[in-house]
């Protein structure tokens, strides 16, 4: 019962993620990762959310 639960959810997971479509502005981790590197692309990440974090 627990396995077919967990099968469940993950189909269902997968087709959600895989239908992710970014509007111009969106932040996207993964396109950034692959234009800048990890390095730039976290930092860019962590910029942006900085000073929402602590308002």
């Amino acid at each position: 019962m627990g396995v077919t639960a967990g099968q469940s959810a993950g189909y269902i997971g997968h087709s959600l993620q895989t239908n992710i479509h970014y509007e111009p502005g969106e932040s996207n981790l993964f396109r950034e990762k692959i234009n800048k590197g990890v390095k730039a692309a976290m930092h860019e990440r962590d910029t942006r959310y900085d000073s929402k974090l602590f308002e």
